[in-house]
């Protein structure tokens, strides 16, 4: 299972590659893996540009224009994979610089949505501090404990 630093890394790597870049197109080839049906998963992600790469928990967040939100949650055997055209992936998106953003994952455990606004998900509403963050700390911590 990817663990906090590894998706950090993993988010930094995408920064670099993919901010910037337009989503021209979408191949889902899984249904398992979408928070939503495939035509409105296909619809919601098609001509927008990728704003910004960011990372909440394990979550890897790109942030999109017009508004909206694509949540890669990796889980046990997830990947983003950057890169030439390729066979296989979960999920492909083709990058307006002639590079495609694969999603691939063998167990299936793993989810895509694409949102409105990231409060949508019950899992980013509930979690605590960010562990990387200001707010987690020796107070919060101690008041935890």
């Amino acid at each position: 299972m990817p663990e906090l630093p590894e998706v950090e890394t993993i988010k930094q790597g995408l920064e670099r590659q993919i901010v910037g870049r337009s989503i021209l197109d979408v191949e889902a080839f899984d249904r398992l893996v979408l928070g939503s049906p495939k035509n409105e998963f296909i619809r919601r992600l098609k001509n927008k540009k990728v704003a910004a790469v960011s990372r909440r928990g394990k979550a890897i967040i790109l942030t999109l224009e017009p508004k909206a939100f694509l949540v890669v949650q990796l889980a046990m055997t997830g990947q983003l994979i950057y890169g030439q055209k390729s066979s296989g992936s979960k999920v492909t998106l083709r990058l307006s610089n002639g590079k495609y953003l694969h999603y691939n994952d063998a167990r299936r455990f793993g989810r895509l949505h694409v949102l409105k606004e990231l409060g949508e998900l019950k899992f980013l509403r509930t979690l605590g501090p960010e562990p990387l963050g200001k707010d987690f700390n020796v107070q919060w911590l101690t008041g935890r404990l």
